[in-house]
């Protein structure tokens, strides 16, 4: 299962505007992304169909599920993301424009190469890439995160978080403080269970080992039609310091590259999901 938000085109508006893809970065709970979704689709006037997906497993399951689900890899998000397309819509008559948001980026990236190869006939009219972590992901990882997405290190700390009483969880997430949108914390304190935070870090963890140079699938995508991507990149983002932003400008000149302002942080969701959004739609 995933979360899909849909905010579909004013009917009142011509046909055959592209869709608009987002694909969040880890976690990939997508309604921390509405704010962002709807200021999109509000600045296009409605007149573009926009879908967030989320990733599988990234948001608390049924119940009755089973607790100890299995880990979903970064290659098992890119698959879910074409499964989602193709049971939403006819994939081959529609033109798209991906929106990718850290990993998502990569995730995009991929999904469009595997969409492609699958359907010859696809348009993807643009892609945009936020903040991307295309390569050497594991260098901007804070050492804690290092040690969290260790083989037995997720598990105990997903064992955790599922049994930790309301009341803990509630005062860890209140320690985010101003991050985060009353909506969005109780979106966190309602999905904390062990599936989600174990997806959440073996996630990370594959990503990190499989996200290291930028990979002839993702350079050849980027040099076949270079004028339909665009960077935006944080001036104080650790996953991309000013040495990864300059080799993209030398090594993909035709690519449009911008600086987000100082202050916009590399998880923009939290507080920054309007100027960013604004940007996109321009």
């Amino acid at each position: 299962a995933a979360q899909v938000y849909v905010l579909p085109q004013d009917p009142t508006t011509s046909p055959g505007s592209p869709i608009i893809v987002v694909i969040p970065g880890n976690p990939g709970v997508i309604t921390l992304y509405i704010s962002f979704l709807e200021t999109l689709w509000k600045e296009l006037n409605q007149k573009a169909t926009v879908i967030g997906i989320g990733h599988t497993q990234h948001h608390l399951l049924p119940e009755g599920s089973s607790l100890f689900s299995a880990g979903h890899t970064l290659d098992d998000q890119i698959q879910h993301k074409i499964d989602i397309l193709e049971k939403l819509m006819n994939v081959k008559d529609y033109d798209f424009i991906f929106v990718g948001h850290s990993i998502g980026s990569y995730i995009s990236l991929k999904a469009v190469t595997k969409l492609k190869l699958k359907y010859p006939q696809v348009q993807v009219n643009q892609m945009v890439h936020l903040f991307p972590t295309i390569r050497h992901l594991y260098q901007g990882l804070h050492p804690l995160v290092k040690f969290a997405i260790q083989p037995g290190v997720r598990s105990l700390l997903a064992t955790f978080a599922h049994f930790a009483p309301r009341w803990l969880v509630t005062s860890l997430v209140g320690r985010m403080g101003p991050t985060l949108t009353p909506d969005q914390a109780e979106e966190i304190i309602n999905g904390i269970g062990y599936s989600v935070v174990f997806n959440v870090l073996f996630m990370a963890a594959t990503e990190s080992y499989q996200v290291v140079e930028v990979d002839e699938e993702c350079r050849a995508l980027l040099e076949e039609a270079p004028e339909g991507h665009f960077f935006l990149y944080g001036t104080t983002d650790q996953y991309t310091p000013p040495l990864f932003v300059d080799e993209m400008r030398t090594g993909f000149p035709r690519v449009a590259v911008e600086m987000a302002p100082d202050l916009i942080p590399h998880a923009f969701v939290m507080q920054h999901s309007q100027p960013v959004a604004c940007t996109v739609a321009t």
